[in-house]
């Protein structure tokens, strides 16, 4: 089977047929292990990537992500911190398609992603008064167009609800919420195990809105 080129790849998922999905697993060397995270909110994407190598960090790699659907593309800077050796960047909004192409020596990898739709926080809007009756749960409703692969609720980004299946609300016991101004988030999760790499090996792309409301 002939090699995918990152630009052969790329073009071949902007031609296809709209059922074509806009995740690839790609292909690559298989030598590196990374992990890649895209934290998004609407004004910006944050990106994160390590890689390793038989155990060792991997320092001076080529590492460029792309998003797809406008068009940029970035370099993401390398450097030591506490966790380890971490490339980083932002790209401007939401970047929901990412492509990604590593290259160090003769390694190399590259991939593509589509991320969750963009979605709004329906229950509570953002300002809600709240009032405490008699019923014994907080619903949080969102809207998005498709379902993501995971999603998390929290309150005040307390002890997050872990959901596996992404149906468009979830219930919060409210007797666990105080009095008070709040901040309710929703985060996205969109996932691929990267075929180029090694076990394990894996991007995601999250995408998070937060609502504020009052509990009275």
């Amino acid at each position: 089977m002939p090699r995918l080129t990152p630009h052969k790849l790329l073009c071949g998922l902007l031609i296809c047929a709209a059922s074509c999905s806009e995740t690839d697993a790609g292909e690559g060397s298989e030598t590196l292990y990374v992990e890649v995270s895209a934290r998004s909110q609407a004004d910006s994407t944050q990106i994160t990537a390590t890689l390793s190598k038989q155990g060792n960090d991997v320092v001076g790699a080529n590492v460029v992500v792309s998003d797809v659907e406008n068009n940029t593309s970035i370099n993401l800077e390398g450097g030591s911190s506490s966790g380890g050796y971490i490339y980083s960047g932002v790209l401007t909004g939401y970047a929901r398609v990412i492509q990604l192409e590593i290259k160090s020596g003769e390694d190399d990898l590259v991939a593509q992603l589509g991320g969750p739709n963009a979605h709004v926080i329906t229950r509570p809007p953002n300002d809600a008064i709240v009032r405490r009756q008699s019923f014994d749960e907080l619903t949080i409703e969102w809207d998005a167009t498709d379902p993501a692969d995971e999603v998390r609720v929290a309150i005040d980004a307390e002890n997050p609800l872990i959901l596996q299946e992404d149906r468009f609300r979830a219930d919060i016991p409210i007797g666990d919420i105080r009095n008070g101004a709040h901040t309710v988030y929703v985060e996205r999760y969109n996932r691929v195990d990267l075929a180029g790499g090694t076990a394990g090996s894996r991007m995601e792309i999250r995408y998070r809105v937060d609502n504020r409301f009052t509990i009275e």
